[in-house]
């Protein structure tokens, strides 16, 4: 119950809401989603596919509301608040064994000095199953410039613990950016960067002709493994031609060593030669090609994941 309640308070949640269009268009005008539809998410489907669990945990929120089978926030989004030019998020509280009203006495505590406060909010961290209070909330103030004020005093110490207090706007407009350096991150560790096709080495490309049937990609690289690194094998079984990326430079070097025809399975004529000037041109081009391709299928694979991951 406890993973189910973390898990939709964090669908619902300032680092995920604003940025989730698919999410958003869930909402109704008011901000409510169907309890149903979120329970059959598939990530909220491995937690539970009780419908009524996930009913009774939400009501244990204190971020979301929950009436006839919806469940919305009971906050607005940071890039709707009509009070966000009032409010400041603070952060660095003393928050180990702390209720959230002992956090927020904390922070009242550290900032009334610039002005009046109308109400403060200790936040949870949702990214972690504990759901923990984490030291951070949002202040508002009865005037804008007191917010203002208190962002300007950032980075003083309370109870020996450096306070980090940023007017909301500004700390929303560095969550993106954030999320937007995790995605970036995310997306260039699932594929290399572009520029790792278009840079082609020069005699680095080995062409077969006359591959027999029954050679295999294996069979390939055995052939030139003991010569040189081989980096990759373009070849399909029952084709006739077959290339094989080295180093740069090293494919005159096997050349030199195997020589102009060898033995691959019951040919013993199978020609091999270092791809130069158009023909080294046409396969660089032809495997940017192929690279950009399937980093569009990726893309588009990764888009429907996205969609459907919920």
């Amino acid at each position: 119950r406890a993973r189910a309640l973390r898990q939709v308070e964090y669908y619902l949640s300032d680092e995920s809401l604003p940025f989730d269009e698919y999410l958003k268009s869930k909402c109704d005008e008011s901000g409510w989603l169907s309890i149903e539809e979120v329970a059959g998410f598939p990530k909220m489907v491995t937690i539970t596919k009780d419908v009524e669990e996930v009913v009774a945990a939400l009501q244990e929120s204190d971020q979301l509301e929950v009436s006839e089978g919806k469940v919305r926030r009971r906050y607005p989004t940071p890039d709707k608040d009509p009070n966000a030019e009032r409010t400041v998020h603070a952060s660095g509280f003393k928050c180990a064994e702390s209720s959230a009203s002992e956090i927020e006495g904390r922070v009242r505590a550290a900032l009334e000095k610039h002005g009046a406060i109308e109400a403060v909010r200790a936040l949870r961290n949702v990214t972690q199953d504990t759901r923990a209070l984490d030291g951070s909330a949002f202040c508002v103030f009865s005037e804008a410039s007191a917010a203002q004020l208190a962002a300007s005093a950032t980075g003083f110490v309370h109870e020996g613990r450096k306070i980090t207090v940023y007017g909301m706007a500004d700390w929303f407009e560095r969550l993106g950016k954030k999320r937007a350096s995790m995605r970036k991150k995310k997306d260039e560790k699932k594929s290399p960067p572009e520029e790792a096709a278009k840079t082609p080495d020069e005699n680095a490309i080995l062409s077969f002709a006359g591959v027999p049937e029954g050679v295999s990609r294996e069979d390939l690289r055995a052939l030139v493994e003991p010569h040189a690194t081989v980096r990759y094998v373009e070849f399909e079984r029952g084709q006739s031609t077959a290339y094989v990326r080295l180093d740069a430079g090293r494919a005159p070097v096997v050349l030199d060593a195997l020589g102009e025809a060898v033995k691959l399975g019951d040919s013993d004529a199978v020609a091999l030669a270092v791809l130069q000037g158009d023909d080294e041109q046409a396969y660089w081009q032809r495997a940017d090609e192929s690279f950009k391709n399937r980093k569009r299928r990726s893309s588009a694979a990764a888009g429907q994941r996205k969609r459907g991951r919920r």
